[in-house]
């Protein structure tokens, strides 16, 4: 059965995912937690909805689960209207890729990589987001690349597939090894345990409520602990705003862009008609410095970081060109 004349596809895997940011030291490896994973796809829809079972295996280094042996369990939906961090991830698969290319007025070539010959397929998403799908001699998808948009941290990162070790799963060829890189570093290694095409699929998100109060970055509570020192409360991870005679200073740029706006809008409503001149970071995992970019923009001259933060976000990410 060739991916064609698929409509949908459910697989399942086992393998390995990387807390991305989250390494023990700036610029080390992402901490690793093994991976159980299933995806069911509506290639005619493109959408899916796919579990994953993370277990935590490094000791050191950030992200959820924390300890060692426990568990943390996601369900994710995916479709072309979601923001690209999670659409892009449909094409990075042969069906998806495959089922979906002719779509988008794909672009033809010929070209050589690491030696060997391709056919390469090109298409441009939203007319903003470009994809290459790599085909080999035996007309099997080799790999796709792509970038990351937008990252809070990272910028644009290159975002790729590799799909290897290809066999017949029950009628259906697919590769038996998937593997994505974000960047530098591996983010996903998945090994195909079963596939099934043209299973029965349901693909559609549940209801959702309307999301946070206080707009995209939250509602921002203040509150004051000693004599121009606010504490900025209301999400998940908090900042410090310090007062000083001719500036501000802010503590931890964490979680989102829209975040970060909130808390410095919060602080110029405190301390009105006195610029942001310090952003401190705490340390380099991503959901504590996701802001440090904003307050870039927004005119905060020193960052203030560890060495190994400055060398691995400041000089190298907070200049990387977005979309």
């Amino acid at each position: 059965m060739h991916l064609e004349q698929v409509k949908t596809i459910r697989y399942t895997a086992t393998g390995s995912v990387f807390a991305i940011g989250q390494s023990y030291t700036a610029g080390g490896p992402y901490p690793l937690l093994s991976l159980k994973f299933s995806r069911d796809f509506d290639l005619e829809g493109f959408t899916a909805r796919q579990e994953l079972v993370n277990t935590r295996v490094d000791k050191q280094g950030g992200g959820q689960p924390n300890r060692v042996g426990a568990e943390a369990k996601q369900v994710q939906y995916m479709s072309r209207d979601a923001a690209w961090f999670l659409h892009v991830f449909l094409w990075l698969n042969p069906a998806g890729f495959v089922k979906e290319a002719p779509k988008h007025n794909p672009i033809l070539t010929v070209e050589r990589a690491g030696g060997k010959r391709y056919r390469v397929i090109t298409v441009k998403v939203q007319d903003r987001f470009t994809l290459r799908g790599y085909f080999n001699d035996r007309d099997l998808l080799d790999h796709v690349d792509t970038a990351l948009d937008n990252n809070p941290v990272l910028g644009d990162p290159p975002l790729d597939g590799v799909f290897t070790g290809y066999k017949d799963f029950g009628g259906i060829v697919f590769p038996s090894r998937i593997v994505h890189h974000l960047g530098l570093q591996p983010s996903f290694d998945f090994h195909i345990e079963s596939v099934t095409p043209n299973a029965i699929v349901n693909t559609a998100p549940p209801a959702t409520d309307a999301g946070p109060a206080g707009g995209a970055g939250g509602r921002v509570t203040s509150q004051m602990i000693a004599n121009g020192i606010h504490y900025l409360t209301g999400a998940a991870l908090h900042s410090v705003a310090v007062e000083f005679p001719d500036y501000v200073a802010v503590i931890d740029a964490p979680l989102t862009e829209a975040r970060s706006l909130a808390v410095i809008a919060e602080a110029k409503r405190l301390m009105p008609n006195k610029p942001i001149r310090y952003l401190i970071n705490t340390h380099h995992h991503f959901d504590h410095s996701n802001g440090l970019r904003t307050y870039a923009a927004e005119g905060a001259t020193e960052i203030i970081a560890s060495r190994g933060t400055y060398e691995l976000i400041v000089e190298r990410e907070i200049g990387r060109a977005h979309v």
